[in-house]
């Protein structure tokens, strides 16, 4: 097993007493297939980035399901898995989660105009009342973004 997963598991253990194991290898197995060949912008294996998320969320105790989320949060974007294929093989939970993901991170507030900006932000906080989960998944995944920012162009980093 990849070090780095089994550091997540005994976060996951350490933070949350009700880990399922062989769920989190399941979640890191198949989206470390599907992001095969993908790169981060640092040069470094995209998988590398949903387990930062995936460390995180178990750092502050979340449960299973957000940690799955985490795992498989950009596949739906970067590849062809579909929700209702992650659906089917992690649950209605987890792939629900996956989708408000993906829905907030569409609602772009910056250089909104004051009525969009107004409905942008609806949306977020509509996304953030069906469960918070989603946001905190985000926040891991915008906090892992900020944290790696040195392998992006300056102009992207003030930004």
């Amino acid at each position: 097993m990849e070090k780095r997963l089994s550091s997540l598991i005994t976060r996951a253990e350490i933070n949350n007493n009700r880990i399922n194991k062989d769920g989190l290898i399941s979640a890191y197995v198949f989206a470390a297939k599907n992001h095969a060949g993908q790169v981060r912008q640092s040069g470094e294996e995209y998988i590398t980035h949903p387990l930062a998320v995936a460390e995180t969320l178990s750092d502050w105790g979340l449960d299973q399901a957000s940690i799955e989320a985490a795992l498989l949060h950009d596949l739906p974007e970067m590849t062809d898995i579909s929700f209702s294929e992650l659906e089917s093989k992690f649950g209605t939970e987890v792939a629900g989660l996956v989708e408000g993901v993906t829905r907030v991170g569409r609602v772009k507030l910056r250089g909104s105009q004051n009525r969009e900006f107004l409905e942008n932000l609806r949306k977020m906080f509509v996304a953030m009342a069906q469960d918070i989960r989603v946001v905190l998944i985000r926040l891991a995944d915008r906090r892992h973004n900020i944290a790696t920012l040195n392998a992006v162009p300056l102009s992207k980093q003030k930004r």
